[in-house]
């Protein structure tokens, strides 16, 4: 039987990991694509992807990161999912914040203040999806037993 109670640290560190690695491909990705176009048409690189359109791209790539991640944290607990979600969302907070303030970039503080205002909140939507998920799952298993 789980205990309720006690959070599962491998569910929250690998949600975690698939926000941020989820974060970095697809940051990867808009980066080259940004960098291929740009160099095709002779615009500076750096405006581009600091301008508010590849800005707000890119913070929703990571806000959908961050609702995967607190999904993945839920699916793997499967107990307390919302809880486990939510330390995924404060951890990825802290590690911005954190970047935030050793970056080199100077990243416009609205996007820097939405980011940390609403990854929490996209992590706990994200377990909230893998606490349902577990709930269907778990009553589709009740029917096939009875």
């Amino acid at each position: 039987m789980l205990n309720e109670n006690k959070l599962s640290f491998k569910a929250i560190f690998i949600g975690l990991l698939v926000d941020y690695i989820g974060s970095i491909v697809l940051g990867t990705l808009q980066f080259f694509v940004v960098m291929a176009s740009s160099w095709k048409q002779g615009v500076n690189i750096t405006e581009t992807l600091l301008s508010l359109k590849m800005l707000s791209i890119s913070f929703f790539l990571g806000i959908i990161c961050s609702i995967l991640g607190g999904y993945v944290a839920a699916k793997i607990s499967k107990h307390n999912e919302i809880k486990h979600a939510l330390f995924v969302g404060i951890l990825s907070d802290g590690i911005s914040i954190v970047m935030n303030i050793i970056g080199t970039i100077a990243i416009p503080f609205w996007y820097s203040v939405s980011s940390i205002i609403l990854v929490v909140p996209a992590a706990i939507f994200g377990g909230y999806l893998g606490r349902k998920s577990n709930q269907s799952k778990s009553l589709k298993l009740k029917k096939q037993i009875q």
